[in-house]
């Protein structure tokens, strides 16, 4: 069984979406921690569903705590990092190789900004293709090689709700993408590069028919 952690600040929706469909596919993965540098609805859900979690409180200057925190769960085989913060160099060489982040756009477009705010400036902008990016997490901003991304052309004239959960449902099956290919686990002997529009490069190793709109309100709660 493989394990993974979470470091988090935000309201959880991809947390909740790794607990959910490790559940629903039984993916042979536990999430062992989740660590919040402040209260938030991703340390909420983590109570609620008895996942061990922290709050410590975190910056690059202030990392003693945190670092004292990953020692004890050497058995940790990669950490998801939803934290509003960048993660400083001495954090990622003690646990080098680890760190895997999310990133709402097709980078390196919109590094640095934080979760939808990427949608909000690709619409500015005027942008004809959206999409999604997960990556290895270096001492660059939003820098680390890339593991996966998804990509879609956008209609401006959609609502942003349903725009921003385009994005949060490519950006996901992303992260379960490059996760299960670290892991060195696949669900799937048939290889998906397009789902309901959207490309995704290298093709999904699972099938994203068994997650029907029943589960995404689930993860969307």
């Amino acid at each position: 069984m493989k394990k993974i952690g979470f470091l988090v600040s935000g309201k959880g929706g991809t947390l909740k979406f790794i607990h959910l469909v490790q559940k629903k596919l039984g993916i042979p993965y536990k999430i062992i921690f989740v660590i919040g540098d402040r209260k938030c609805g991703a340390i909420k859900y983590a109570i609620e569903n008895n996942l061990e979690n922290f709050i410590v409180p975190y910056s690059a200057n202030h990392n003693q705590e945190l670092i004292a925190l990953l020692k004890n769960y050497p058995q940790v085989d990669l950490i998801i990092t939803n934290i509003h913060k960048i993660i400083d160099p001495v954090t990622l060489s003690t646990f080098k190789d680890k760190f895997i982040n999310l990133h709402y756009s097709l980078l390196p477009a919109y590094g640095g900004l934080i979760g939808m705010e990427t949608v909000i400036r690709a619409k500015e902008d005027k942008v004809l293709f959206l999409g999604a990016t997960c990556h290895e997490v270096d001492e660059s901003l939003d820098g680390g090689p890339i593991l996966a991304q998804s990509s879609f052309a956008v209609d401006w004239s959609m609502e942003m709700p349903s725009i921003f959960h385009a994005v949060f449902v490519s950006a996901n099956y992303c992260l379960l993408n490059a996760l299960l290919r670290k892991l060195h686990i696949k669900l799937s002997s048939r290889l998906v590069e397009e789902h309901e529009n959207v490309n995704y490069n290298p093709p999904l190793i699972f099938k994203p028919n068994n997650l029907t709109g029943t589960f995404w309100k689930k993860v969307s709660r």
